[in-house]
């Protein structure tokens, strides 16, 4: 198992929220190091993803506050104040991040969530031979630090350029054009995305069935994401696994499958890839 273990990356938790209710927000944002100290990882690792975190809020549309730090997130003396500063903004999206790296260093610039004009992204999972990705010059030269996840994200995001125009149309099928490519040009254990251009929030789950280590390692049961509402309307709840939150009726995403939910009509929306 040792041979296929070292050279396995990618294992992160993933919480996002919509909600315009101060203390429901307070009270999701406020799990972010629970999750990162207790979640889910697969049998075999040492518990806890520790190798730095991140958040990010939107207002109104507007990306309104980011903050990245390469400190394990239940053990940063910085997340109260930024967790305070983060709901001083009032956002109506919240999108959290806590990394545990294997194998890459632990840097600021390989933390989540990443960020190109008003679009942000987080990721769980790995895909290999991402310097591959036929990007042009000018996104390659975007790239700061050495994950797979920034790789995918300026490739989806070229592909959106290409398009010409910022829709949920278009940010879904540029985020399958991404999915399609991967599948026929990459070996990968899973692209599970949880992303937001300030008025709509994406949740992708994608594990693949093929994967040497997803099969060997029974992966499929840790690559999961799980959405909610919460007891009161208008509320949406996106995370790795399922907290312990009572008001909240959670629902496991299938495999390949992508959700939409809109901030404007607090609607819910379902796609196969």
């Amino acid at each position: 198992m040792l041979e296929f273990v070292i050279f396995f990356k990618g294992m992160c938790r993933i919480l996002a929220y919509s909600n315009t209710t101060e203390q429901d927000m307070k009270e999701v944002i406020h799990h972010l190091p629970f999750l990162a100290k207790n979640g889910n990882v697969p049998i075999g690792f040492r518990k806890g993803h520790s190798e730095g975190w991140g958040m990010v809020g939107y207002r109104n549309g507007e990306l309104v506050f980011k903050h990245r730090s390469s400190e394990p997130v239940y053990n940063d003396e910085k997340f109260t104040a930024q967790a305070r500063a983060l709901i001083e903004t009032t956002p109506s999206i919240f999108i959290g991040h806590a990394r545990k790296a294997t194998i890459g260093k632990v840097a600021v610039t390989n933390n989540h969530p990443f960020i190109y004009k008003n679009l942000s992204l987080c990721h769980n999972g790995s895909f290999f031979q991402s310097q591959e990705l036929p990007l042009k010059s000018e996104l390659k030269e975007k790239i700061q630090g050495s994950t797979d996840t920034e790789h995918f994200f300026y490739y989806f995001i070229q592909l959106l350029e290409e398009k010409g125009a910022v829709t949920p149309l278009t940010i879904r099928t540029a985020l399958k054009g991404v999915i399609k490519y991967l599948r026929k040009h990459h070996e990968y254990t899973a692209l599970n995305v949880v992303l937001s251009d300030g008025k709509y929030m994406w949740a992708l789950r994608e594990v693949s069935e093929t994967d040497r280590l997803v099969k060997l390692l029974k992966l499929t049961s840790y690559f999961t994401l799980y959405w909610g509402n919460f007891q009161k309307q208008n509320s949406f709840v996106v995370s790795s696994e399922q907290l312990r939150m009572p008001h909240v009726k959670w629902n496991l995403l299938k495999n390949h499958e992508l959700i939409e939910y809109d901030t404007h009509t607090h609607k819910v929306k379902s796609y196969s890839l």
